[in-house]
């Protein structure tokens, strides 16, 4: 296994710059981490209502759990 891949925007790279992929063939994604966070937070910006309005759902949906997760964060820290 290679230790370098090449970034689809940016060129060649070390493995350890990529967020992990199972679903590729060499099992990293194809853009690297740093072109990777800019995308994702315009994607965020840009569907942002929908995104919160989801979250908000799943949590009327079962409140204990995200009570129990917080709880459990709270003790470990």
């Amino acid at each position: 296994m290679s230790n370098f891949k090449t970034c689809i925007k940016c060129g060649p790279k070390p493995t350890s710059d990529f967020h992990k992929d199972s679903s590729r063939p060499d099992g990293f994604y194809p853009v690297c981490k740093a072109c990777h966070k800019p995308l994702t937070a315009a994607s965020y910006v840009k569907n942002h209502d929908s995104i919160r309005s989801k979250l908000k759902a799943s949590y009327h949906a079962n409140p204990e759990k995200y009570r129990e997760a917080s709880k459990e964060f709270r003790e470990s820290h």
